[in-house]
């Protein structure tokens, strides 16, 4: 996970969201009912640019992603805040099947990750979680959100990771590869420009760097 910083909502989102769906759920009748979803897709477009197109979880780009509520519906409900399913501060942007696996259950918000909380490791591909770095009233939350999400090893997770090295090897810059994964980004930027603690470490950075260059022969 990395840091995203929290934009205004649009323009639109009170007259084509907020106020639609206050009206909707005006009706006593309807909360039993499933929500009208093409509210709050009116606005998707500009919830992911401002996640940039990454799901809020992985930090990793997404070509498909979903709406999700950060507080879900039930528990909207079960808290009598039924109007947070159509305000904008509810929303973050995640992978389709991360929004399934997330369910009714409280998780870590986005917006409050700092970026040195987390690294990936380029061997594994899981996630490393610098547990001093994390205040400890957050730390039982963060390792819930790992766990049911597989953040750390899943087979979703170290699939983006590992492509995000492979753009790099491929001969995309590490511009290109912060745009769609800043985390491995980080991770490629120290192999590449600190002392290598190893002579596996080594030789992880003379093919990555081998392969970059060849993409782009002189």
């Amino acid at each position: 996970m990395i840091r995203v910083d929290r934009q205004d909502e649009p323009a639109y989102f009170d007259e084509k969201v907020r106020r639609r769906g206050k009206e909707w759920l005006s009706n006593p009748n309807n909360l039993a009912k499933r929500r009208p979803q093409d509210y709050w897709r009116g606005c998707s477009a500009d919830l992911e640019k401002m996640f940039h197109s990454r799901c809020g979880y992985l930090a990793s780009y997404l070509t498909s992603g979903n709406v999700d509520h950060f507080v879900s519906w039930k528990r909207c409900k079960d808290r009598n805040e039924h109007h947070l399913t159509y305000e904008w501060t509810n929303l973050r942007w995640i992978h389709p099947q991360l929004n399934s696996l997330k369910g009714e259950n409280d998780l870590l918000d986005p917006f409050i990750v700092e970026d040195e909380w987390f690294d990936v490791d380029l061997f594994s591909y899981r996630l490393i979680v610098h547990t001093e770095k994390i205040p400890a009233a957050l730390q039982e939350l963060v390792e819930r959100t790992i766990r049911l999400l597989q953040l750390d090893a899943g087979t979703r997770a170290e699939n983006l990771r590992a492509e995000a090295v492979d753009c790099f090897r491929e001969g995309m810059s590490l511009d290109g590869v912060r745009r769609r994964s800043p985390m491995i980004a980080r991770a490629l930027e120290k192999l590449m420009h600190s002392p290598a603690p190893g002579p596996e470490h080594q030789r992880l950075r003379d093919e990555l760097l081998r392969a970059h260059e060849s993409a782009h022969p002189r």
